[in-house]
């Protein structure tokens, strides 16, 4: 997410997000991805977006989805760890993941990640 780190697990998250979206659209379905700055009070975060038209998360359970795991797949179908790798990777890197569904409109996942301030290299002109 950060393209400065090249971090692996980076890659994870994002892989992760697109494979759930199109487990949840076993018909066809419409998965979109956007990115974008969301302003959050005195900080600014990149956003990530992962949506889906799909089968949608039951509220019941939108509660736990982050718990390791937790899966609502068929027994040999999820180990119900990937969305807790996902929860645990953005949060090493100070954001967090959010999440909205309607059961039969879909799901919409958004990593949230800091906006790293750079501090201009003074130059020393002596």
């Amino acid at each position: 997410m950060n393209p400065a780190t090249n971090n692996a697990g980076d890659q994870i998250v994002q892989i992760n997000l697109l494979i759930n979206a199109m487990d949840a659209t076993p018909e066809g379905g419409k998965i979109v991805i956007s990115t974008g700055i969301r302003d959050k009070g005195p900080d600014n975060w990149v956003e990530i977006s992962v949506r889906d038209n799909g089968t949608g998360i039951q509220s019941e359970h939108l509660d736990r989805i982050f718990d390791p795991y937790f899966t609502t797949k068929g027994v040999g179908e999820g180990t119900g760890l990937g969305l807790a790798i996902c929860y645990k990777i953005v949060q090493s890197h100070g954001g967090f993941l959010e999440v909205v569904s309607k059961p039969g409109q879909g799901t919409e996942f958004h990593v949230l990640l800091p906006m790293r301030q750079e501090t201009p290299a003074i130059l020393d002109t002596e």
